[in-house]
């Protein structure tokens, strides 16, 4: 029927188009490829779960698998229905999140390309080969929260866990300080583990826990790192150098690296003295 429309419209035309005549079966051979994709694991899937999403899986580009590895796993973890709409949810997000500047040459139709989902599945695998199952579902089936949930399983693998000293605050210290007309509960603590320094850097969208050197720092006590906690919520990252005994505030990051107002510095800094008063009266 497509087919037929279109070539009543071009043979209004001066030039006929033939090339116009292959869209509805690029539309089609593309949904037949996002069909052998998802069948390639849910292989006794319902096809009337795949026809009823022609609309967004004719425009999606699923990236294939590089082996069967997670497939068993996927079928007893992941119903097909939550597959599905995790799919969909991702799809509909990079439209509207994503500037379009071209569709498809072939379908004329906005494509989607599920590079996430390859990557997440590569993780997958890496994790079932390594026999870490134990924690790889995440909170919710969304596709990114599951890949980033897999990247911290995957770095675990690749990282083991190393205690870190914790001799400033081996107990969190909890204070509270009315920050211009706001009472915030501060916590400071140190990070128990290299695990958890990582997990804290994924919070905060920043580098401290994905590198070597800062643990290997940590434990030569050639500086220190404290993280901040307010209202329960991770919040600032704290590096201390350590000189002589003598410690300095080096650098306080934000979430995502930002750096802090002078008015926002200072009321960190006067929480984190208070944090000390305490610890040294725990002390004496």
């Amino acid at each position: 029927k497509d087919t037929y429309t279109i070539h009543e419209e071009q043979t209004k035309l001066l030039k006929y188009d033939r090339q116009a005549l292959q869209r509805p079966y690029a539309i089609l051979y593309q949904f037949i490829d996002s069909i052998v994709d998802i069948k390639s694991i849910y292989n006794n899937v319902d096809l009337n779960l795949l026809n009823s999403r022609y609309d967004w899986l004719s425009r999606c580009e699923l990236p294939g698998y590089h082996n069967s590895t997670g497939y068993q796993w996927m079928r007893e973890n992941v119903p097909v229905e939550s597959f599905l709409n995790m799919l969909y949810m991702h799809y509909k997000h990079e439209l509207e999140e994503k500037e379009w500047t071209r569709s498809d040459q072939r379908t004329g139709n906005k494509h989607v390309y599920f590079s996430l989902w390859r990557d997440t599945y590569q993780m997958l695998t890496q994790c079932i080969a390594a026999e870490c199952t134990d924690n790889l579902k995440p909170k919710r089936w969304r596709l990114q929260d599951w890949h980033d949930h897999l990247m911290a399983e995957t770095w675990k693998i690749q990282n083991p866990n190393v205690a870190l000293p914790q001799k400033l605050f081996p107990e969190p210290i909890k204070v509270e300080q009315c920050d211009d007309g706001e009472l915030n509960k501060y916590s400071f603590f140190q990070p128990i583990d290299t695990h958890q320094l990582a997990a804290w850097g994924r919070a905060v969208r920043n580098c401290v826990g994905g590198g070597h050197g800062y643990a290997e720092g940590i434990k030569k006590m050639k500086h220190l790192i404290i993280l901040c906690m307010i209202d329960n919520k991770p919040r600032y990252t704290i590096q201390l150098t350590v000189d002589n005994g003598v410690m300095t505030v080096n650098q306080i990051a934000d979430i995502g690296n930002r750096r802090l107002t002078d008015i926002e510095r200072s009321n960190v800094e006067d929480a984190f003295k208070q944090a000390l008063t305490t610890r040294e009266q725990q002390l004496t």
